[in-house]
């Protein structure tokens, strides 16, 4: 979760990492020849943060008290609310599972004879044990999740199902502040959270797709084609990340340097750029290549003769990377058609 700093016009913002943590008992390989555990059942539970990290957010910059935050969520936990076709939709497609845990099936199944999914906009989902946390933490704070009754009866419920949270657990849960990535794309400053999110995949893709100078990177099948090969090499980069301590702190720094950096995407860039796209007859087509149009890949129709091709391509492949790298104005090594390509 992010909190952007109103008090100042500095720019600055903190980053809450509120990420559930796992259990000081958790192991690597505790899901080893188990994989379905680190879906469903008390494994697959963590220690909850979002709590307390939203109390640190609104302790630095909130503005109404805290208390009158939770009017609204303590009256439809204790009411419920309409059902809506979605939700239905969702609980029936679920209720095998569902109907298996009590403390779910009390919530999201209506009673009428008969354990069955409530009709749309027939009210369901009353919840009066949350309604009476949410108001605990409204008037005492987190402590009234993490400490005290409520823990200890959470950290049985979870070790009834087999999980691993504990009452210390909960005590030792602290949230951290931390600066956010941000970077320059499209215009505009984007801040992400740092790892372990996501957040800087989205951004190396973004920086891959704007070396195109194209919006959404150009439209139909090969604007499809750039996007979906940018978060391609993207998520490649996310499976060097990993949670922000140790010796995984470091990596997370040197891959963070290299998503970033404009010639990292760069070089991932010129992979994307399509070459004059032969037809699936042509006898000297790639097996990899391109399989839509060449009209509608390039706006016209292919050069005849492989050679012609293949020039074509390398021209167009080399005054694309130059552009993209002379705009960054930084110095880049780039293999352009076989070849070895300073650009600065």
């Amino acid at each position: 979760m992010r909190a952007r700093d109103r008090r100042h016009q500095n720019g600055t913002a903190t980053v809450f990492d509120a990420r559930e943590m796992a259990p000081a008992a958790a192991k690597k390989d505790m899901f080893k020849g188990h994989p379905e555990q680190s879906l469903r059942g008390g494994k697959a539970i963590a220690v909850p943060l979002e709590v307390l990290g939203l109390h640190e957010a609104h302790r630095a910059y909130g503005v109404r008290p805290w208390k009158e935050l939770f009017g609204e969520a303590i009256g439809l936990a204790r009411d419920g609310f309409p059902a809506h076709p979605y939700l239905v939709s969702a609980i029936e497609s679920n209720k095998d599972v569902l109907l298996h845990v009590p403390e779910l099936r009390d919530v999201f199944f209506v009673d009428d004879g008969g354990w069955r999914p409530p009709r749309v906009n027939e009210t369901c989902c009353r919840r009066p044990a949350l309604a009476k946390v949410l108001r605990d933490i409204s008037e005492r704070g987190p402590d009234a999740l993490y400490t005290g009754e409520t823990a200890a009866g959470l950290a049985k419920d979870i070790s009834d199902s087999g999980g691993l949270v504990t009452e210390a657990d909960l005590a030792a849960a602290a949230v951290r502040s931390r600066e956010p990535v941000r970077v320059s794309v499209f215009g505009s400053e984007i801040l992400v959270p740092p790892p372990p999110s996501s957040g800087v995949s989205i951004l190396l893709a973004l920086r891959i797709l704007e070396g195109f100078r194209e919006p959404l990177a150009g439209l139909g099948p090969i604007g499809e084609h750039r996007a979906i090969e940018a978060m391609k090499h993207a998520f490649a980069v996310r499976m060097h990340l990993g949670d922000d301590h140790g010796q995984q702190e470091a990596l997370n720094r040197d891959v963070i340097a290299d998503a970033l950096d404009s010639g990292f995407a760069v070089r991932r860039w010129w992979f994307l750029v399509p070459p004059v796209v032969p037809s699936p007859a042509d006898p000297h087509a790639h097996p990899h290549s391109l399989t839509h149009s060449p009209t509608a890949a390039t706006g016209r129709a292919p050069v005849d003769g492989a050679r012609r091709r293949r020039a074509g391509r390398r021209r167009r492949v080399r005054w694309q990377v130059r552009r993209a790298v002379l705009a960054r104005g930084s110095r880049h090594v780039a293999r352009v058609g076989g070849r070895r390509t300073v650009h600065g």
